[in-house]
Formats: C-alpha cells, sequence, structure tokens
C-alpha cells in the first residue's frame, strides 16, 4: 500500500510540475506531455481493473463450484471443455485460412498488404476465395485507373496499340533472343516510333 501512495504522489506531483526539494515548477508541460501521463494513468488504472475482474470471476466460479453437487460439476466442468475445444476450434480454422489466403492472394493477384481485409470476418473458404476475386478485379481496375493516369500525363493515350501488332516492354522482357530476333523488324519500328 505504501508503496501505491507513494506512486500516487509522484504522479501527483509530475501532473502539477513541482519538483522535490525546492518547490520551484519545472518546465511547463506541453499538451502530449499531458495526455502522455493521462493515458499512463488510465492504463494503470484498466490493467488493475482487469486483474481485479479476473480474480472476482475466479473466485465467483469456485463459489459456484462449491454449491454444485457432483453431477453438475462434471456437467459444469464438462461445459466448459467443450467451449475450450469450441474456441480452439475456431482459432485452428482461422490459421488455416490465414494459411489458405496466401494462395488464394496470389491466384487473385491481391498484394499481402490486403490479407487483414481479406480475412475479416471470412469463415469459410468459399468466402474467403469469393471476397479475393473481388479484391483482385478492384486492385486490377485501380491500377489501370492509375496507369491509364500516367499515360495522360506524359501526353500518352493509354489504348493507342491497341489492335496493332507490337510488343510491351513486359512482352519484351519474357522474350527469349531468339524470338526478339524473329520479331526484330516490328521491335525496332516500335522503337523509332517510341512505342516502346
Amino acid at each position: 500500500m505504501a508503496e501505491e501512495e507513494k506512486q500516487e504522489q509522484q504522479e501527483q506531483e509530475e501532473q502539477e510540475g513541482v519538483t522535490q526539494g525546492e518547490g520551484q515548477t519545472s518546465e511547463v508541460l506541453t499538451k502530449d506531455d499531458i495526455e502522455k501521463m493521462i493515458q499512463a494513468a488510465e492504463d494503470r488504472v484498466r490493467t488493475e481493473y482487469s486483474k481485479k475482474l479476473k480474480q472476482t470471476e475466479k473466485e465467483k466460479e469456485e463459489i459456484k463450484k462449491e454449491k454444485m453437487t457432483a453431477e453438475e460439476k462434471a456437467q459444469y466442468e464438462a461445459e466448459q471443455r467443450q467451449k475450450e475445444l469450441e474456441a480452439k476450434d475456431k482459432e485452428i480454422k482461422q490459421r488455416e485460412l490465414r494459411l489458405k489466403s496466401y494462395d488464394v492472394m496470389k491466384e487473385n493477384e491481391v498484394p499481402q498488404e490486403f490479407q487483414d481485409l481479406l480475412l475479416a470476418g471470412v469463415e469459410d473458404d468459399d468466402s474467403l476465395a469469393e471476397r479475393a476475386k473481388v479484391v483482385g478485379q478492384t486492385v486490377k481496375t485501380i491500377k489501370n485507373n492509375i496507369r491509364e493516369e500516367i499515360y495522360k500525363e506524359f501526353g500518352r493515350e493509354p489504348h493507342q496499340n491497341e489492335g496493332v501488332k507490337g510488343f510491351g516492354r513486359e512482352q519484351l522482357a519474357k522474350m527469349s533472343p531468339e524470338e526478339i530476333n524473329k520479331n526484330w523488324d516490328v521491335i525496332s519500328q516500335q522503337m523509332e516510333e517510341g512505342k516502346i
């Protein structure tokens, strides 16, 4: 108890801005300093409250068990084990979904940053796949819109090469030297025209 009183007194002195010894005020506390002190005090109260709540719940359970007959105790313990098993089963399902989400996200070209969004509220494989498909399509649409805006910024029409036989940078990067040699006429013409 004495330790708690000392801690409360020290906090009170910090809040008042008084230093021990001379009794002079220290530097003026900023709003951030005050908010940090308030947050720390709230955290301490919250921690203490949760500890007391857990202890009270344990005591309540013990009293409840003491008043039960042998059959009631057995039934109560069976119910508790069932609840624990269900909670563990749910946790395992969530882990499995998280693991499966990597494959589903890769398949639908969804960035890993969206994993938590994808898993929020999902409880089965089908809804995960459906959500990944929607998010993947949305990401593709956003990427295409950004790409078109960048093309327009640099004075190019986004779809000017559609219907024209030619190659893009990505296609060229994937080509073997033999394929490049085979299509060199078209490639060189596109390079001269600034299309690649």
